[in-house]
């Protein structure tokens, strides 16, 4: 009965701290943001995704700062039949320095709720 109780709460505070915010650095400035960055990870709950992932490959994106604060992204992905995947977006700023808000501008026939991108520079 203790173990189980024990493994009980321990996974329950692992969810817990899967669904924490994620909070920005204080001194976060867009500018920051600038350049290249190489895509580690991306992570959503789209059914189509789990289609796809295999057959992504790393890709790149181009972050530059837009008028008011706002993001622009030039994402390339490498597909598996050597083809090259551009897309350009528009990342709106929040009142929370250092995040964003992101509307894909391609249709999908599914609902996502949550996005997560992970850079690495």
């Amino acid at each position: 009965m203790r173990n189980t109780l024990l493994m009980t709460l321990g996974t329950l505070m692992c969810v817990l701290a899967a669904w924490a915010d994620v909070t920005p650095v204080e001194d976060f400035t867009v500018n920051k943001m600038a350049g290249k960055w190489y895509m580690t990870t991306i992570g959503t709950n789209a059914p189509w995704f789990a289609n796809y992932r295999a057959r992504m490959k790393t890709g790149t994106v181009m972050f530059n700062p837009a008028e008011a604060g706002d993001l622009d992204l030039s994402c390339s992905n490498l597909r598996d039949d050597g083809t090259c995947r551009r897309m350009t977006d528009r990342a709106k700023k929040t009142d929370t320095p250092g995040r964003f808000t992101f509307h894909s501008q391609h249709e999908y026939k599914t609902h996502t709720q949550r996005h997560t991108l992970s850079f690495g520079n």
